[in-house]
């Protein structure tokens, strides 16, 4: 190819298919690096919910309870990691979806992350409905 010559954006080259698969691991990547902090948010709700109810009954007996409600923290954390996690997924879906039609096939390597975090938030939704219920 000489220097003269330009590459037209629709002309599929090596390069730019390689790049376009790194993009699309990058933002595998990214979203797989959401479920774990979205997790480690959720079992910080979990833990501070019940930490804070043994905390609580402990000081309801001496009678200096902090406050009425002691798990509404492990209650908003739970949930606000829920909701973190349906949003990071549906726009790291909509910019894999985007990249998977340049590909052709990338369809189906997105399905597997999609299908995580699909399970991640449905457990996030299940142990923020028992801390509300409990």
């Amino acid at each position: 190819m000489e220097k003269n010559e330009t590459i037209s954006l629709q002309e599929p080259t090596v390069k730019n298919q390689t790049a376009l698969e790194t993009t699309v691991y990058a933002l595998e990547r990214t979203l797989l690096a959401w479920i774990r902090t979205t997790l480690a948010l959720l079992g910080s709700g979990i833990a501070l919910d019940k930490g804070m109810e043994y905390i609580h009954q402990t000081r309801v007996s001496s009678g200096t309870a902090l406050f009425e409600n002691a798990h509404v923290i492990g209650i908003v954390l739970s949930c606000f990691s829920t909701l973190l996690l349906f949003l990071s997924t549906v726009f790291s879906y909509q910019r894999l979806a985007r990249l998977a039609d340049q590909l052709g096939n990338g369809r189906k390597a997105i399905f597997s992350v999609i299908a995580t975090a699909g399970l991640v938030i449905l457990l996030g939704a299940t142990i923020s409905i028992l801390l509300l219920v409990s």
